[in-house]
């Protein structure tokens, strides 16, 4: 169980990490 939840939080923070530059074009900033 806490080798799932690790995982998940791992794949969040790299989704995050991979979704903040499209973000950033898309508002411009």
């Amino acid at each position: 169980m806490d080798n799932y939840q690790l995982d998940h939080v791992g794949i969040a923070v790299l989704s995050i990490d991979a979704s903040a530059p499209i973000f950033s074009q898309i508002t411009g900033s």
